[in-house]
């Protein structure tokens, strides 16, 4: 399992012990034992293990630094019996160390180096999770798709290739990829994930009715998954995208009963108040002014009461938008920009990666018909002033009142 031989039979007894004690998760005692057994025996048949063995024990221990030395003289020494092992452990420990570049080399050798089986597979796995982490998605793509023909870690593979389509936007090889790879790997751990990912990647490009579809399959097909909070939130925002209302609100309620107090309630309440502003906006083209200044007005309280509610910065600044949105119909045009202020900062410090840019239209927007405001205030002053300045229009304006 670990790539250490359990060796019991007689004349290879050196072993035996420190084996036995890293197996349970001894491994200062096992490390002494292994020291010992090199320094009795250095020529012994059972070097390979011991060295190995040793390298392992310091794994075990966290000591970084010399573990990265013992495996690094274990896959540089020529012909070592562990030598693919070793490279496969280093290149771990580089890239929990953040040394992505380093470990991918390594793990690019141990999957040419290793036979066909989990070794190889689990070598490509790590070559792609390496690249990706370096920035080089286009490249982790190919090591994914090799290590989908491992079975120990395809269903594993087909989940993050397609995670990685996703992440370059490259979004319909990405469906289509996911939409394979569910039925394939539907009975391992990792379906429920890939199922997920297939709807949100529907969602990210804009297939909205698709994605719905894809997120309430999920529901059916895993009732009591881990996923059922983030797809039952994910179908509520297919919903409000796709405009369709009446399931929206469908969805709400079904996400208000199970998870009342879920950690994307408040997310959810951002759903609940672009509903209302939507239909806000049927109402007011139905000519139904008040009924729609009922919706902007609960459009408003709910996207105000998350703001004030929520601790997470992203929740807070899309808040604030659909906030904005809603004073901006309720003509409320100072509040307007005192509201979607600090998201406007947030996206000119590209804290928010592009989005909700529209909020510059919407300040626009409000400035523009505060301005527009002012300037008739100040005609209708001016007009004013102007009647009582002039003498002839004064003593006009009492004559007529005397009549």
């Amino acid at each position: 399992e670990d790539g250490i031989r359990d060796y019991k039979v007689t004349g290879v007894q050196t072993c035996a012990l420190p084996i036995s004690q890293l197996k349970q998760g001894a491994a200062q005692a096992a490390l002494g034992s292994f020291d010992q057994a090199l320094q009795k025996f250095p020529q012994g048949a059972m070097v390979a293990d011991a060295e190995y063995g040793r390298a392992r024990a310091l794994l075990a221990l966290k000591d970084s630094t010399a573990a990265a030395a013992a495996l690094r003289a274990i896959h540089e020494k020529p012909g070592h019996e562990f030598a693919n092992e070793a490279r496969l452990n280093h290149g771990n420990l580089l890239f929990e160390q953040k040394e992505y570049r380093q470990a991918a080399d390594l793990f690019r050798l141990a999957e040419e180096q290793a036979p066909a089986g989990p070794q190889r597979g689990r070598a490509a796995l790590n070559l792609g999770f390496s690249l990706s982490e370096a920035g080089d998605l286009a490249a982790a793509e190919a090591p994914f798709r090799r290590a989908t023909e491992s079975t120990e870690v395809a269903a594993e593979a087909a989940l993050w290739l397609g995670l990685t389509l996703k992440k370059q936007k490259k979004y319909q090889p990405a469906i289509e990829w996911l939409a394979t790879a569910y039925p394939r790997f539907k009975q391992t751990s990792q379906a429920e994930q890939i199922q997920y990912q297939w709807g949100d990647t529907l969602l990210r490009q804009g297939s909205h009715s698709e994605a719905e579809k894809v997120f309430q399959t999920l529901l059916d097909d895993w009732p009591q998954g881990r996923l059922r909070e983030e797809t039952l939130h994910a179908a509520t925002l297919a919903a409000v995208s796709a405009g369709q209302l009446a399931e929206a609100e469908r969805w709400i309620n079904r996400y208000q009963t199970d998870f009342p107090k879920g950690k994307l309630r408040l997310r959810e309440a951002i759903l609940s108040g672009r509903v209302a502003l939507m239909k806000g906006l049927a109402a007011g083209r139905a000519n139904e002014s008040d009924v729609a200044r009922q919706l902007f007005t609960q459009a408003e309280q709910i996207q105000a009461q998350v703001v004030r509610d929520s601790e997470i910065e992203s929740t807070r600044l899309q808040a604030r938008y659909f906030w904005g949105e809603a004073l901006l119909q309720l003509r409320d045009y100072a509040r307007t920009l005192e509201v979607s202020a600090p998201l406007a900062e947030a996206v000119a410090a590209g804290k928010t990666q592009g989005e909700f840019a529209e909020v510059y239209i919407q300040r626009g927007t409000a400035a523009g018909e505060q301005a527009k405001e002012l300037a008739r205030e100040r005609s209708r002053s001016e007009e004013h002033t102007s009647e009582l300045q002039s003498p002839c229009k004064f003593v006009c304006r009492l004559l007529l009142a005397k009549k």
